[in-house]
């Protein structure tokens, strides 16, 4: 009989495993920040939504969602190019979008408002504003004002 097994490595804490990958993802970045667009793009598109997937398994596990929020929101602060904001939107903040709340939908917001690489690129905005729109509205309330944030329009 064989048997698998999945192990997450991880450091003291399951908040400390994801700081850990996103200070990876930081020391890659300072390492290739002269280096031509690919390599901005794989450092957006680095992680996939299979391992978003599994991480929120081991988050709802450990009571740690939150923290995997706040991970992905981090990941989507820090995007560095119009082509790759799709695929972060895409592959790590919309697996999650039924564990936000308020808090989390408005620092999603303020995150998107205050990044010109996720409001200023036009050529991919169909494929997650109207998602961002719609959740906004439906965990905020009808009194949310979407024409208040530049990157709702």
């Amino acid at each position: 009989m064989k048997q698998i097994i999945r192990l997450l490595f991880m450091k003291n804490s399951f908040a400390e495993h994801l700081n850990s990958i996103m200070q990876y993802r930081k020391d890659v970045s300072n390492e290739i920040r002269n280096s031509n667009f690919y390599h901005y793009y794989k450092q957006d598109t680095s992680i996939t939504m299979e391992q978003i997937t599994y991480l929120l398994h081991e988050a709802e596990g450990r009571n740690s969602t939150q923290s995997l929020i706040e991970f992905a929101l981090q990941w989507l602060k820090e995007s560095s190019s119009y082509d790759s904001t799709p695929y972060v939107f895409q592959t790590v903040i919309f697996p999650l979008f039924d564990k936000f709340n308020q808090e989390n939908v408005l620092k999603l917001i303020d995150i998107m408002d205050n990044n010109s690489q996720i409001y200023g690129g036009t050529k991919h905005r169909h494929l997650y504003i109207p998602v961002v729109r719609a959740k906004a509205t439906e965990i905020l309330g009808d009194n949310f004002h979407v024409a208040e944030h530049r990157c709702l329009q």
